[in-house]
């Protein structure tokens, strides 16, 4: 939020219009924040500021106050539904947003707060569409491709997840997040050796060895996963990750033995 230096009002006299050569004085329009849709907007403005520092309980307070007819109210319902997910409410987010869906808002963040809503209400089917939706009206968004990514690898289309992470690393070279997801997407299909040059992009090298130990237990394949935690705690003995997957994997994998993490390993 920019911070706005201190106005000061200064008492002056007018005494007539005073005309100076090429000059035309005129009193200027009264500064936003002291109409009613000013002050609102201002409001907006702030709790967008509190949920960029991760402050989501704030910026409902600063929502409370700004329930009125003169700001955007899908932009007011998009702030708040952003605030209940931060806390953990996705119903709350979703009893939101849902009425926007059935006007059919040409609004592609409408959709992407969908995806994420309906993927935390464990509706998948209905996040795709959202998340599919959102992607037509802005095929540009880096989030928008990697959440779609993620959640065709998760639903176990590692083949389609592809050339959708491909396309946010398009967007975002340096972004992380969908290189590890394109890495693991691409395990899911066997494809190792690419799938490993992705992870060492931006992983450390153990680290790198470790993520492709998980990927392999995911797709079925303790023994290839072994080597690869081997290979991690060669090169890194205090690879926690990896050390505790061998003591997993090595005795007998019996019946009851702790199935393998459902998300990747984190530097």
């Amino acid at each position: 939020m920019r911070v706005r230096q201190p106005i000061l009002l200064l008492a002056v006299t007018f005494t007539g219009c005073v005309h100076r050569a090429g000059q035309d004085r005129t009193l200027e329009d009264a500064p936003a924040w002291t109409t009613s849709a000013g002050r609102d907007e201002a409001r907006l403005q702030m709790a967008s500021s509190m949920l960029e520092l991760g402050r989501p309980q704030e910026a409902l307070a600063v929502l409370a106050g700004a329930r009125g007819e003169s700001h955007d109210e899908l932009a007011f319902d998009l702030l708040l539904a952003r605030a209940y997910l931060a806390l953990g409410m996705a119903a709350e987010a979703g009893a939101i947003l849902e009425p926007w869906d059935a006007r059919r808002q040409a609004e592609p963040e409408l959709y992407r707060m969908l995806g994420l809503t309906r993927a935390d209400l464990q509706r998948p089917d209905e996040a795709e569409a959202a998340f599919r939706r959102a992607v037509q009206l802005d095929p540009d968004d880096y989030d928008t491709q990697n959440n779609l990514g993620f959640l065709l690898l998760v639903r176990g289309r590692p083949e389609e997840a592809v050339p959708v992470l491909r396309r946010a690393l398009e967007l975002s070279p340096d972004e992380p997040r969908a290189r590890t997801n394109l890495g693991f997407a691409l395990a899911a299909q066997g494809l190792d050796r690419e799938a490993l040059d992705v992870f060492r992009a931006i992983q450390p090298e153990a680290l790198a060895l470790t993520n492709m130990g998980l990927a392999c237990e995911r797709r079925g394949a303790p023994e290839e996963a072994l080597t690869w935690y081997r290979r991690a705690l060669d090169i890194a003995p205090t690879q926690i990750a990896a050390a505790e997957a061998i003591t997993r994997l090595a005795p007998s994998r019996e019946p009851g033995s702790a199935p393998p993490p459902d998300h990747e390993v984190q530097p």
